[in-house]
């Protein structure tokens, strides 16, 4: 978490870039692994605020875990623009809540980052960079 400010407002240490990219989350155990595509609202350096439309509850249940309050880690691959480069990372669930205010997604959950690999780690924050510095998106 960010620091807590006078006005009591948490500020992230890492900027958000608000972007709409391709992201397929991975869960399960073994043989019973399963694949759910679904798309971002923001990207960060530590993490990713994933939606889902209303018939995706139940999988997002399984991924927060919410009955349990403890998240189990799962498999993303998340496509970056502008050559659809994709960097596969493991994410776990921190928060989860309903937007009401959004007619196609209903859902959004919170994803943090689990110990990216270096490449992975260097090329996000690349991106990052050049798309806060360009402005592209």
């Amino acid at each position: 978490m960010g620091r807590k400010t006078m006005d009591g407002i948490y500020k992230r240490p890492f900027q958000r870039l608000n972007i709409k990219l391709d992201v397929k989350v991975t869960f399960g155990i073994n043989e019973k692994k399963r694949d759910l595509m679904l798309k971002s609202s923001n990207l960060s350096q530590q993490g990713i605020c994933l939606e889902a439309a209303q018939d995706q509850a139940e999988t997002l249940d399984i991924i927060s875990n919410t009955n349990n309050f403890e998240s189990i880690p799962f498999d993303m691959e998340i496509v970056l623009p502008p050559d659809n480069t994709c960097i596969n990372i493991q994410g776990k669930a921190c928060w989860y809540d309903i937007a009401r205010e959004k007619e196609h997604f209903h859902y959004r959950i919170g994803v943090v980052f689990i110990d990216p690999g270096q490449k992975e780690h260097k090329f996000l924050k690349n991106f990052l960079k050049n798309a806060v510095k360009t402005k592209v998106f």
